[in-house]
């Protein structure tokens, strides 16, 4: 559990085993100077397809508050899944899906 810190989806998704795909150059083409019109064509379609890669997700657990007491207590946990995407200009795009929000008794 990492306390005092401030929540950053992208640096998640990046620090993550599997987001390391996303920032990782993507590899250099080079394309002889008479190539045909046709094939230039496909190999900027599968470089650009190799570019826009769809991406790694982490599941997160955000524990926004926690109520004790002697008899009991409980905790307010938010969890979900952060999925990253490459764009064409290799930025990373970050969308975070919400899957629960509940009050849980006992942690």
């Amino acid at each position: 559990m990492k306390m005092s810190e401030i929540f950053d989806p992208t640096a998640l998704l990046v620090s993550s085993p599997q987001g390391m795909a996303l920032i990782e150059a993507p590899p250099a083409v080079i394309l002889p100077t008479n190539a045909p019109q046709e094939l230039v064509q496909h190999i900027w379609g599968q470089v650009a397809s190799q570019a826009l890669r769809s991406g790694p997700s982490v599941d997160i657990e955000l524990i926004h508050a926690l109520i004790e007491s002697p008899r009991q207590a409980d905790t307010y946990i938010t969890k979900g899944r952060i999925i990253g995407s490459r764009m064409p200009a290799l930025g990373v795009q970050v969308a975070i899906v919400w899957t629960s929000q509940a009050w849980v008794r006992g942690l």
